[in-house]
């Protein structure tokens, strides 16, 4: 375990995403953007494939996923929901 990785890490991860908006070429990254039927969900952000350039978020990507991996990602928003209810109670 080294000290400071999840800065680090953080770190290259917004460098690429200044490099990829400072191109006219689109950019594959992943991104948390507010999904509107997108993997069946709306009305909840949460990291995803996105297509990215000078011009902002172009598209949001849907990747087909295996069933092992759509049931993934849909606990992931239910627990992602689950914990943005909570806080709100508390706020």
């Amino acid at each position: 375990n080294v000290p400071r990785t999840t800065g680090w890490t953080t770190a290259v991860g917004v460098s690429h995403l200044i490099g990829a908006l400072l191109q006219k070429k689109k950019t594959l990254l992943t991104g948390s953007v507010l999904l509107n039927g997108e993997y069946n969900q709306s009305n909840i952000s949460i990291g995803v494939p996105i297509e990215v350039n000078q011009d902002g978020i172009q598209r949001i990507v849907e990747w087909d996923l295996s069933n092992t991996e759509n049931q993934a990602f849909q606990q992931s928003v239910h627990k992602k929901t689950i914990i943005e209810e909570n806080d709100s109670v508390f706020h």
